[in-house]
């Protein structure tokens, strides 16, 4: 099991063909069911579109990653498409 302080492996939700493509999934709200804690990590070894998930407490360090002048994250709540979506930042977006 990953822990939140052990995080040198970390399986992702990228997608690199769609909706516009080249994207990091950080956060997916499938429920209302949520805690402060929950916010920054949830279900973090499972990354999925369709069930509640976060990695936003790691957000920088995967932005840091990047090559790039900007970076794209998706973040989706309810279902797919609903209330959400991608984003674009700068790369000094915190």
């Amino acid at each position: 099991m990953i822990k939140e302080n052990d995080l040198n492996f970390l399986p992702v939700f990228c997608d690199m063909t769609s909706d516009p493509g080249a994207y990091t999934l950080l956060v997916t709200s499938a429920s209302n069911n949520w805690n402060a804690k929950d916010v920054t990590f949830r279900n973090v070894e499972k990354p999925s579109l369709g069930n509640d998930y976060s990695i936003l407490g790691v957000a920088d360090q995967i932005r840091d990653l990047s090559a790039a002048k900007s970076f794209k994250y998706r973040l989706e709540a309810n279902s797919r498409g609903t209330w959400g979506g991608i984003w674009e930042a700068p790369i000094d977006y915190t």
